[in-house]
């Protein structure tokens, strides 16, 4: 049986994304799943911002007006161009969920 290339990149960012702090709940929503379970819907640039945090920065993820991921923390801005590539951003980085900030 032979294994392709790209069904062995899908099995080991699924094992990864099991193992690890976020997931791609569902794309074109934009859910990302936490490693707890939560369900985080990205929102506007106007609408409460998903928090999170590592040892050595904090940041709010929300979708900016132009559809890209927006990552804004205290060190730097980052743009993604999909929800995977953000989850293994927070991942790779031990980004933890701190939770909503809503004012």
């Amino acid at each position: 049986m032979k294994i392709t290339e790209s069904k062995l990149r899908r099995t080991i960012r699924k094992i990864i994304a099991e193992s690890s702090g976020f997931s791609v709940y569902n794309e074109r929503a934009k859910y990302i799943q936490d490693a707890d379970g939560s369900l985080l819907q990205l929102a506007g640039m106007d609408e409460p911002r998903i928090i999170v945090s590592n040892e050595e920065e904090r940041g709010s993820l929300l979708l900016h007006w132009d559809g890209r991921i927006y990552f804004e923390t205290n060190r730097r801005d980052q743009f993604f161009s999909s929800l995977q590539e953000l989850c293994d951003y927070l991942n790779e980085n031990d980004f933890e969920y701190i939770g909503i900030d809503d004012y």
